[in-house]
């Protein structure tokens, strides 16, 4: 019988454990609700762990990091990512970021500090770009979004 999983408030079927490895339904239900829980913020899923996913859909962490290794799996948590960020909370992320690469003591500091350095030239590579475009096309543009 197969038992159910929320995820980000969404219910999803699991599969049964004892479901065949060639079971391709099986392997599209779980890709699904490993899709879903890995999409969630860190500290918002349950269970905690890849590894509790792992037992709760029936299936080895071996399983979970060959479906993170598929391309079109990689390809469509990274379009879920893009549909589930959210504008407002880009303030909250340059304040984080902005913390931990001026914490001396912070081993990401290095890290954090070329991320927002490589943000902030893209930005400026943008502006530049805008500056250099004719008034029309920069209402058509404006018009188009």
């Amino acid at each position: 019988m197969a038992d159910s999983l929320k995820v980000g408030g969404k219910l999803f079927v699991v599969p049964d454990a004892g479901a065949p490895r060639s079971d391709r339904r099986a392997r599209q239900e779980r890709m699904a609700v490993y899709m879903a829980w890995l999409v969630q913020p860190k500290d918002e899923r349950e269970p905690r762990t890849k590894t509790a996913m792992a037992e709760r859909l029936g299936c080895t962490i071996q399983t979970l990091l060959a479906y993170e290794r598929d391309p079109d799996f990689s390809d469509a948590v990274r379009e879920k990512l893009g549909q589930a960020f959210r504008v407002d909370r880009l303030p909250d992320l340059f304040e984080s970021l902005y913390q931990t690469a001026t914490d001396h003591e912070n081993p990401r500091q290095v890290q954090a500090a070329r991320t927002l350095l490589e943000w902030f030239g893209r930005a400026q590579d943008v502006r530049s770009e805008l500056a250099e475009l004719p008034v029309e096309e920069l209402e058509r543009l404006a018009g188009a979004v």
